[in-house]
């Protein structure tokens, strides 16, 4: 669960200008609704690393819970299901790693 201006500095570093980041900091009960939360050991109340990636109208295409904190997610599978859902916009074209 990263603060929000971490998450903007992460974004900048990486030139991810198109991505829309999200902070469970002031929402706690965001984790315990996805079940994502942390319960016990020295992390309790932090939250599991995982990805949601969801298509233009908020419709889930993909889900990843990784088991331990220290694996990366496959981001190429979730953006793989999300090119593969949608209708490219222009945008998307000059993006295309296929």
């Amino acid at each position: 669960m990263d603060l929000p201006f971490a998450q903007s500095l992460f974004c900048g570093a990486e030139g991810l200008a198109r991505v829309v980041t999200a902070s469970a900091f002031r929402h706690p009960e965001f984790g315990r609704a996805l079940g994502v939360t942390l319960v016990d050991g020295p992390m309790r109340g932090l939250l599991a690393r995982a990805v949601v990636a969801l298509d233009e109208y908020g419709t889930v295409v993909h889900t990843e819970l990784v088991p331990e904190l220290t694996d990366e997610p496959d981001y190429d599978a979730a953006i793989h299901a999300i090119r593969n859902h949608h209708h490219p916009c222009p945008e998307d074209a000059a993006f295309t790693t296929e």
